[in-house]
């Protein structure tokens, strides 16, 4: 499978193009095609979205299978403590997958509901818990937080 840098977006030091080309190594087993592979990330919820986005770069990153996290106390009360990724090495990343349709930033109704957008949800759990860096998905963007 080849991987089209021009469907990325990529923004901050993390996930650079000679990354994503040269460094990140995804399984072939995926799909044979890459436009049939990026078709199936954008659709369906986030079940959907964590089996064939999250769980995928979770192998692709040398991770074990994501284990599913209960809610975190925040500042904002309790919230999706995510899914925790952990290598053999006992490293470990946290990361959320949302359904194919919802924006990353979503500003609700309310002027205070962009506090309760996917991103800043994953950057309260994450300070919370003392976390540096957390994968956030809807399986058309992918953040490193």
């Amino acid at each position: 499978m080849t991987l089209n840098l021009e469907d990325c977006v990529l923004s901050g030091p993390a996930l650079t193009a000679p990354f994503l080309r040269d460094g990140l190594v995804l399984p072939n087993e995926t799909a044979p095609d890459w436009n049939t592979l990026r078709h199936s990330f954008r659709e369906g919820g986030a079940e959907r979205v964590h089996r064939h986005v999250t769980t995928k770069l979770a192998t692709a990153f040398g991770y074990g299978r994501p284990k599913r996290q209960d809610p975190v106390s925040t500042r904002e009360g309790a919230e999706d403590g995510g899914w925790l990724l952990k290598a053999a090495n006992g490293a470990s990343l946290r990361a959320w997958s949302v359904p194919g349709d919802a924006d990353l930033d979503a500003a609700g109704r309310s002027p205070l509901s962009y506090r309760s957008s996917p991103t800043r949800i994953a950057q309260r759990v994450l300070l919370s818990r003392g976390e540096r860096a957390g994968l956030l998905t809807n399986g058309d963007v992918l953040r490193l937080s």
